[in-house]
Formats: C-alpha cells, structure tokens, sequence
C-alpha cells in the first residue's frame, strides 16, 4: 500500500501482530509512527492510531490495499460538501478493476420488511443502488459504506464518537456509519477514487483469532 499513498502528511500503523520481527521491519519502512499493541480488534486498532495521529483530514485503512493514483485526493475533495461526513472509493478485486466489491446494504426497517416478505424485490433494490454507485460520475450519497478505506475529518469522526470496540472485526464500519448520519451527516461514494482490496489478507487473520 505504501507506493501509493506518497503525498499524505503522515503515516500511522497499529501492528497487532505481537511479532517483533514484523514489528522491525515496519520500523524500518519510513512510516511516521507504528503502534505495537494486542489485538483488540479493527474498530480499536483504528481509533488508537486515530488518537497517535495529528491530521484534520483522517484516512482509515486495511494494510491489504492498492490505491489508484489520485485516490487520496479525491476522497478529501469528496469532503467538502456541508454534508458530507464519511467519503469512501470504489472498490475492486482485482487490478484491472472488472470486479466489484459491493457497498454494505442498508436495510432499515423497510428493507427488513422486503427482505422478510419479498426477497427478490429487496435483491432488486439492492442491486440497483450497487449499480447506481458504479456508474456514479460525482460523488453520491449512500447509507453505508465498506470500512475498507474511508476519509473522515477529525471532527466528524470524534463527534460520532470513533468506532465501539464492542464490533471486534466485521460490522464496525456498518455502526460507525449509523451514528455519522444521526450527526446529520452522510457517507458518499467517490468514483474518482478506485482502491483494489486484496480480500481476506488481513481479515482472515483476524477472524481466525476472534473465533478460535
């Protein structure tokens, strides 16, 4: 991930490995700040590299990311509208971005309603809002996005009250979102920023240590 991020005014990792020689070489890489602690889980890795940083402008990220050039910008021009508070990319599988990785669904209470009577009207619904965000040409509002990579001013982020440590890993980004919007605020996807996401290089590990 470290090629391409160049231009940002600071670098933080938590490492929950508990592994000094991982921890070494992450020293050795030219990051500003790495953080060793025991893995309490993405939420709370995010919000202690959170508290270390000293940004307005905060870009929370998985380790298993590669960023199209001028992603980063994109994001925090993505910021700027009044009422904006989370900004977040277009994700892909693989490289040549063919394959995309869908948005997290927002149910609510109607969609829970589809999904309980009619499964294929919330699917289609599903699949239209999936489709909308792909071929969005300015950055468009959406109830939830992937925790995968997110931009998120200081501000907003400490408002909302960072992320609850009780979401060890997987729906964390999902709550983040929910109190974001009780702000007042909503999460927009950037088509201008396009991130390829390795799935599963970090996660898997993490899973494999929450549930045994």
């Amino acid at each position: 991930m470290l090629p391409t991020v160049e231009g940002v005014d600071e670098i933080v990792i938590v490492d929950h490995s508990e592994d000094d020689e991982e921890l070494a070489v992450l020293e050795e890489i030219g990051v500003n700040r790495v953080i060793a602690q025991a893995n309490a889980g993405y939420g709370a890795g995010l919000n202690r590299g959170v508290r270390e940083s000293k940004g307005d402008v905060l870009l929370l990220a998985n380790p298993d990311l590669l960023l199209r050039p001028g992603t980063i910008e994109a994001l925090v021009d993505a910021l700027d509208g009044s009422d904006t508070g989370i900004a977040a990319p277009q994700l892909v599988w693989d490289e040549a971005g063919q394959w995309s990785v869908p948005q997290a669904p927002d149910t609510g209470w109607w969609g829970e309603i589809e999904a309980r009577y009619s499964l294929w009207t919330a699917r289609r619904r599903y699949f239209k809002e999936q489709l909308k965000l792909w071929e969005a040409t300015e950055p468009t509002p959406t109830a939830l996005v992937s925790g995968t990579l997110m931009a998120v001013t200081r501000t907003t982020f400490q408002a909302a009250g960072g992320f609850d440590p009780k979401y060890f890993l997987f729906y964390e980004e999902n709550d983040f979102c929910l109190r974001v919007r009780r702000l007042g605020l909503h999460a927009v996807v950037a088509p201008d920023a396009r991130v390829c996401h390795a799935i599963g290089v970090s996660a898997d590990r993490e899973a494999a240590e929450y549930f045994g």
